[in-house]
């Protein structure tokens, strides 16, 4: 009789435990928090680019023995040349991300190929016929810049910015004025060679796109202004303290791709 009230008692037991488990609430599973890039923290890099412009020059006639002061030139005095080529280099930054904004800082270096040159010839002006001849040649052989920057993220990975400061790098330059006597022969020639390094400043802007862990690439725009170079040009002819001096502009565009790696994580 207890053996028959155990088979008959059990199942119902066993199955009245299943059902009150099953009304049981379910814990739910939470998934971790997605990992959030940061900009904030140091990146070294590198960029390649195209740099281009149209620097304008100008020529003064100096006599310091018989009127003293600059004059003005027989020949036209003002001139602008189209200067083109390759820049690359690398670069080192520092970001801090404050919600959607990131502010920082940015240093690069680039060798350049940028260069351009004229060639003039003509009569000199009225009341003179003589012929004249004239070159002239500007290079940017390197630029550096020091730069804030400023941007939004206006996603998670996607960062622009307005960018602005200090700009340095050596320019060279190179002047040739010769003249011609009636029969074509060259009487006097002024020609003249000058490289210096000048400071100057920098604006622009770009936008950076994070991806593959801590690597970034960006696009990015920069003009620049060096100020001048001044060349001076010797005579070739007998005439004491009579020289001309050439200021060359030195300023252009810049854009350029680059890729940073971010030192850290990247993420928070």
């Amino acid at each position: 009789m207890l053996r028959l009230a155990f088979r008959t008692i059990a199942p119902v037991i066993l199955f009245s435990s299943f059902a009150a488990a099953a009304d049981l609430p379910v814990k739910a599973m939470i998934p971790a928090p997605a990992p959030v890039l940061t900009w904030s923290g140091f990146y070294v890099g590198a960029h390649a680019g195209y740099g281009w412009g149209e620097p304008g020059s100008t020529i003064n006639w100096y006599d310091t023995v018989v009127a003293g002061g600059p004059h003005p030139p027989a020949v036209p005095a003002a001139y602008s040349k189209s200067v083109d080529g390759f820049i690359g280099g690398g670069q080192l930054g520092w970001n801090y991300q404050m919600g959607s904004l990131v502010a920082g800082l940015e240093a690069d270096i680039s060798l350049t190929d940028i260069k351009g040159a004229i060639s003039r010839a003509g009569p000199l002006n009225p009341p003179f016929i003589t012929p004249y001849a004239y070159e002239e040649s500007l290079k940017l052989k390197w630029l550096g810049t020091v730069r804030g920057r400023l941007g939004f993220t206006p996603s998670n990975n996607w960062l622009l910015y307005v960018t602005g400061g200090l700009a340095y790098g050596e320019a060279q330059a190179e002047t040739n004025l010769r003249f011609f006597d009636i029969n074509g022969v060259q009487s006097a020639q002024y020609r003249g060679s000058a490289s210096q390094t000048n400071v100057g400043w920098t604006i622009g802007g770009g936008t950076e796109m994070a991806f593959a862990g801590n690597w970034s690439a960006k696009l990015e725009y920069l003009y620049y202004d060096l100020g001048t170079i001044n060349v001076s040009g010797v005579g070739n002819i007998v005439v004491p303290g009579l020289f001309t001096v050439n200021d060359h502009d030195v300023n252009g565009h810049i854009v350029r791709v680059g890729f940073n790696y971010r030192l850290g994580h990247g993420t928070r």
